[in-house]
């Protein structure tokens, strides 16, 4: 790709310099003049001269061309020096190009290395490895940006203006005046009509200064309706070097708006390896200046102090100390400390200690005379010294986090207005942490405890009087606490028998309520805030007796809270359970009608009372055009008090229009009745049949009668095309899903009373295909490859036998690799018709083969060879013999036969 894109830049560069397009003004000329134009394109396209000397002679008539060939030209070696002259700087330009498209290319490749973007853009990205040394990130994360003339940037007022820098001047109101002046090598600018105004050195806010001073003197702009702006509209462009361990060291011209912490960004900043706290910063003429990256960031204002000059070098040495800080502080990373940084600057750096630092022991892992070693270091101590902690290149500084919980509380639980944990200071008493805890009206005052911790784990319980305790702070129970002390206060009612009551069932709050005294069922209800619309009149009430034996007794609801006097209105008892059914709970939910036979939805529905037969049948979405009109039976079910059943029809009848006739539309269901609605018996709808392949008409035909035949549709069909293969038709039935039926339409044409000439069911398919001319062998055969292709197809000849086939065309029965058999070939036809070869054991008679049919030889199954017992072996021996002499008896009749058939043949 990249020489693809050198060849390309090179090719357009040269084409750009070598093409010279002559005016067509010119061309007009030399036509004119009598001259051939080829002739001049072609001395312009040989270099001989080129289109600025083509004009120069046209001018001077020098030139004289005649014909295409022939040249007179009086100037002829002086053009010819030209034109060489010419070519020699065209190739030696062609030279510089392919240098410069080299550069290009190189520049590109590094681009696409560490991702290096345009000038013109803010911001160089590097893709570097993960690297979390601290300062590095603010040269890669956006944090500073390469600033570049096409921004809209308003230049800082500590910018030292120079030779390049361009101030763009703007009067408006009573005067107006718009200019734009470069600062020169002089250092000045020159307005018209003022003397000269030295900028080069001044800050930018003194050198606007200067210029709004001086307009003013020369415009009048200090007039109020006068207004004056003075910009930096272009600053100049100076040239910086940047070297040492940085990502991309080289030479670059920015804008002079850049500081030195901008142009770092250009070579992408300090790479692994490089500094950040000893940057330098060299000027001829002037001593160094250090960035630290550190003091940036502590204070960003001291980027004032590293504008840059044309010429100046930023040179980043190698990283010197380097510390990791890990574990609670608020930055842990990888700081570069100078030498005389220790411990405590890198904490500083760090962020300073998270919340839960522990500052008592900090340890430092460290490499020295080749073994790891450990340093713990007091903090706290470090610090009442007044002194810092050395430290050295690879240290591991780790601030472990405080992971014990406080000591200094006691806690509060049980009856009070706030539980839990309370400081706990030198001298605090019980009623201090009662006053922070709050007493309710409801804590048990005269007796509480203090759970005490002792030395050994274990617990003790010091009783104390909180009545006491809060009128007399000075009375003996007011003890003073320790750490983990809880005081437990308990509630008056935890002391007081306390029942409940429960309510459930059809009410609209149902739930556990507080037992009182004389609480009656109309006060039960009444709290679970009455009973529901579907709710039965008749409530129980589940009650546990003293023996611990359940019993239920029946309550009217109705009386009990129409009537509260009235003995329904019963006394509940504690623990009671008042259970409120639905009314519908007492009803037979799965009663059920059945309706079926010519309706649109068949099925069974729920019984409701005064349900019609109408009702029913619209329901079962009203009676289907095949509904018989003699009658609808309804099978209904009669039981007596002893729940004696009896089943009983009653007849219902319909209409031509199937409308249930007269009052019978009324007719009253009763629960479990099954209603039939039945089917005209002659009524049927159209029966489809598809006939597919070579006839004149194929497609979808519906039955006339149900005897209607095959030769009866193909027929309707225009009968077969001159293509038909009859003997490979076949029908597919759908019909209880029967699937292939064995066809021989060849016999059903040639005898229309025969067998095959089927008589045809809805859905069946007939398809009829073109004649075939193939007949495929396959199976155990010695045909090369022919596992791989699976069979072989070779032409039909008429009346040969399947032996035939496989012997000409499979290279005969493979019996020794696939243990064929010839007796195993089977021939199926293409109408389906499977024929085996018949063994007659002295000869076989192979299958005859159709056209299209396929000829498989099968193989023989082994069977598990076993020893041979003398009891087999002499069975074998007899059968054997009775072999023989079965052959011996054969042929004797075939020789007769033989005579015989000479003798009359004679």
């Amino acid at each position: 790709m990249k020489k693809i894109f050198f060849i390309l830049l090179v090719s357009t560069l040269v084409c750009n310099v070598g093409y010279a397009q002559v005016p067509d003004a010119v061309m007009d000329q030399v036509e004119q003049m009598g001259l051939d134009q080829q002739a001049i394109q072609d001395k312009i396209d040989s270099g001989e001269i080129s289109s600025g000397e083509l004009i120069e002679r046209i001018d001077e008539s020098k030139i004289n061309v005649i014909g295409t060939t022939e040249y007179i030209d009086p100037a002829k070696e002086q053009a010819k020096e030209i034109a060489d002259e010419k070519a020699k700087e065209a190739a030696e330009e062609q030279e510089d190009i392919l240098k410069e498209a080299e550069k290009l290319v190189e520049q590109k490749e590094l681009e696409e290395e560490i991702g290096i973007v345009d000038d013109e853009e803010e911001v160089i990205i590097v893709q570097e490895q993960e690297e979390d040394t601290y300062g590095k990130g603010i040269f890669r994360n956006k944090t500073l940006t390469l600033l570049n003339q096409l921004e809209d940037f308003q230049a800082p007022d500590s910018y030292i203006v120079g030779i390049g820098d361009e101030f763009a001047i703007s009067i408006w109101g009573n005067t107006e005046y718009n200019g734009e002046f470069e600062v020169n090598e002089e250092g000045y600018i020159q307005p018209p009509r003022m003397s000269r105004l030295y900028l080069k050195g001044l800050t930018h806010k003194a050198a606007v200064e200067s210029i709004k001073e001086n307009f003013a003197n020369q415009y009048n702009t200090k007039d109020k309706d006068t207004q004056i702006e003075v910009i930096l509209n272009y600053s100049r462009l100076i040239t910086v070097g940047i070297y040492g361990e940085v990502f991309q060291p080289g030479s670059y011209k920015m804008s002079a708006l850049n500081t030195a912490f901008n142009a770092l960004t250009a070579a992408g900043g300090p790479n692994e390896t490089g500094s950040v706290r000893t940057i330098t910063v060299r000027r001829s003429g002037e001593p160094d200046k250090v960035l630290d990256v550190y003091k940036y960031l502590e204070n960003p204002s001291i980027i004032d102090e590293f504008y840059l000059r044309d010429n100046d070098i930023i040179h980043i040495p190698t990283a010197g100390k380097l510390v990791r800080v890990n574990g609670a502080v608020k930055r842990p990373m990888r700081y570069e400390m100078l030498p005389n940084e220790g411990l405590v600057d890198a904490i500083d750096y760090a962020g300073g200690f998270g919340a839960r630092a522990y500052k008592s022991n900090i340890q430092i892992e460290r490499y020295g005379d080749d073994e790891k070693v450990l340093v713990d270091v007091n903090f706290k101590d470090l610090l009442a010294t007044g002194r810092d902690r050395e430290l050295m290149t690879g240290d591991q500084i780790q601030v472990y986090t405080i992971e014990k919980e406080y000591e200094n509380f006691v806690a509060v639980e049980g009856e009070v207005e706030v539980a839990g944990n309370y400081e706990l200071t030198p001298g605090t008493r019980v009623s201090d942490i009662l006053r922070k805890a709050g007493i309710k009206d409801n804590s048990l005052t005269e007796r509480a405890y203090v759970v005490r911790r002792d030395d050994d784990m274990s617990k003790k319980y010091i009783p104390i009087d909180i009545n006491s305790i809060m009128t007399n702070p000075a009375a003996e129970d007011n003890i003073e606490l320790k750490s983990f002390d809880v005081i437990s206060i308990a509630a008056k009612s935890e002391f007081e028998d306390s029942y409940n009551y429960f309510v459930e069932g059809h009410v609209r709050n149902p739930g556990k309520f507080r037992y009182d005294e004389n609480l009656k069922v109309k006060d039960a209800v009444f709290f679970a805030r009455g009973t529901m619309k579907d709710a039965a009149r008749y409530g129980y009430i589940q009650r546990v007796d003293g023996n611990d034996r359940r019993k239920w007794l029946r309550v009217d609801l109705q009386e009990a809270v129409n009537v509260p006097e009235s003995s329904a209105n019963q006394t509940l008892l504690p623990n009671d359970v008042l259970v409120i059914f639905p009314k519908d709970r007492f009803e037979d939910k799965d009663v059920r009608v059945e309706i079926n036979g010519a309706v649109r939805v068949p099925g069974d529905f729920v019984y409701s009372p005064n349900m019609t037969l109408s009702d029913v049948i619209y329901l079962a979405g009203g009676l289907r055009e095949q509904a018989a009109e003699g009658r609808i039976e309804i099978s209904r079910i009669e039981f007596d008090e002893e729940k004696k059943t009896q089943v009983n029809i009653a007849t219902v009848r319909v209409d031509r229009r199937l409308v249930l006739e007269g009052q019978q539309g009324d007719f009253k269901i009763k629960p479990y009745d099954q209603i039939f609605v039945r089917q005209a018996p002659e009524f049927e709808l159209q029966q489809n049949i598809v006939l597919n392949g070579e006839v004149v008409y194929p497609g979808e035909y519906t039955l006339t009668d149900k005897q209607e035949t095959i030769l009866s549709v193909i027929q309707r069909a225009g009968g077969l095309t001159d293509a038909a293969f009859p003997k490979g038709a076949t029908l597919i039935r759908m019909e209880d899903s029967l699937g292939r039926v064995i066809l021989d339409l060849d016999r059903a044409i040639k005898n229309p009373g025969s067998r095959f000439n089927y008589v045809l069911k809805a859905g069946d398919v007939i398809s009829i295909p073109k004649h075939k001319d193939l007949v495929s062998v396959m199976g155990a055969i010695r045909y090369p490859d022919i596992d791989t292709l699976g069979r072989i197809n070779a032409p039909h000849h008429k009346g040969r036998r399947a032996k035939f086939y496989v012997n000409k065309y499979g290279t005969g029965v493979d019996r020794k690799m696939k243990n064929g058999r010839k007796n195993l070939i089977t021939v199926v036809n293409p109408n389906g018709y499977v024929e085996k070869t018949k063994n007659y054991g002295l000869f076989k008679v192979y299958p005859k083969v159709d056209a299209g049919a396929v000829v498989s030889v099968d193989q023989k199954v082994k069977k598990e060879r076993r020893g041979l017992t003398d009891e087999d072996g002499e069975r074998r021996r007899e059968w054997s013999e009775v072999f023989s002499t079965i052959v011996a008896q054969a042929t004797s009749v075939l020789t007769l036969l033989l005579l015989a058939d000479r003798t009359f043949g004679q």
